[in-house]
């Protein structure tokens, strides 16, 4: 199963500059380079994964998902622009799958065995696999046909590259083969009355899979026809007057857990573990939940129930009040050119007056000493003085 947000495409940037001197160069063209990666970084539209890129050809200039607007019975062609980024000749299969919401919230795409294709198959690549050299790509066209019996709203699926061949690497007698996958996600939206409606179905407090530690499990569904990214309130209310509400408002989300999830695609349903900062003891809880987006505000949805807790839950986070959240600071690619722009400019002020000016000055003072007539022009300005 791959799980991923829209893929995005590499930029290459070119920079040529004349410069004199060679430790002037060299360094110049160290922070050229890292400039550059940092740009091809922070612009993208693409994505590479391990051996295989992916990028959304002809979705429009920044677009890293097709966004399709198709009535039942229409039809669309277009393009996805595949690689191959490792250092052999490789053969790279290519096909469609559905898309689904990942227990955690956010789109996963299925594996190319998944039996699920209800949207997978309005999409069909022109071909199933191609081969490139190494660190070449190519165009892969797809079309897409919507059924007549489509019901409005919004249906996901993925255009995906896989090497047809996967790695394999052992080491004392254990193996690990290693598949690299890309996907470019294809979001058909079919009209007609569609909204977004959560649904919250059960809720227990249960520890979590990878820790142990408190979670309260909410079962979440989207019963509507598009998709969301909803926020949730979770309240506990326990033993000896415990009462906590998680987030606690306001909530700064570069600093706390503020209940945000990622999207919610209709009709599939999961398992969410919302977090608790809170070590909880056995006895009787009520539960009590809200739901909503900030997409479609009139859609808010209330939940309640009793849960009886038989063993101690230790908190998420030792000494937190709430649990944090990873903050990723994403810089601008025109900003870094610019702090580049400035850095080669000190660079070039530092050159010229700690090396260039110094020089012409000793070159100046050596003419005048080595010419009579320039020696005695200067000893004459000097005695007007």
């Amino acid at each position: 199963m791959l799980v991923g947000s829209s893929p995005c495409k590499l930029e290459t940037v070119n920079t040529s500059v004349n410069v004199r001197g060679k430790w002037l160069r060299s360094l110049l063209a160290l922070v050229l380079g890292v400039a550059a990666t940092m740009i091809g970084v922070s612009g993208s539209y693409a994505a590479t994964n391990g051996n295989v890129s992916i990028g959304a050809g002809d979705a429009g200039k920044g677009a890293q998902y097709f966004t399709l607007h198709l009535s039942p019975g229409g039809s669309f062609t277009g393009y996805v622009i595949v690689g191959n980024v490792s250092p052999v000749p490789a053969t790279l299969d290519i096909y469609s799958v559905n898309a689904a919401t990942g227990t955690t919230s956010g789109i996963v795409y299925l594996n190319q065995n998944s039996p699920e294709r209800t949207v997978a198959n309005w999409v069909v690549p022109a071909v199933s696999s191609v081969y490139l050299q190494p660190n070449k790509s190519t165009k892969v066209y797809f079309t897409v046909k919507v059924p007549l019996n489509a019901t409005p709203g919004d249906h996901l699926a993925g255009v995906v590259v896989q090497n047809a061949k996967p790695v394999t690497t052992t080491s004392h007698n254990f193996g690990v083969v290693t598949v690299d996958r890309g996907a470019v996600g294809v979001l058909i939206v079919v009209p007609g009355p569609a909204a977004f409606k959560l649904a919250i179905t059960g809720a227990a407090i249960v520890p979590t899979s990878a820790t142990g530690t408190a979670s309260v499990q909410i079962d979440l569904n989207d019963v509507g026809n598009l998709y969301a990214n909803p926020t949730l309130s979770v309240t506990l209310s326990g033993p000896n007057g415990y009462h906590q509400t998680v987030p606690v408002l306001p909530c700064i989300p570069a600093k706390e857990y503020c209940g945000q999830l990622g999207t919610i695609l209709p009709d599939n349903p999961i398992p969410f573990d919302f977090p608790w900062p809170a070590a909880l003891q056995p006895g009787q809880y009520t539960i009590s939940i809200t739901g909503s987006s900030q997409q479609y505000p009139s859609q808010v949805v209330h939940f309640v129930t009793r849960f009886d807790l038989k063993t101690a839950l230790v908190q998420t986070i030792p000494n937190a009040p709430r649990p944090p959240v990873v903050s990723h600071l994403i810089i601008p690619a025109w900003l870094l050119l610019l702090v580049v722009v400035l850095v080669f400019l000190l660079l070039l002020t530092a050159y010229f007056l700690g090396y260039e000016l110094p020089r012409r000055r000793r070159k100046r003072e050596t003419g005048i000493e080595n010419d009579p007539k320039k020696r005695a022009a200067a000893k004459e300005r000097l005695s007007r003085l």
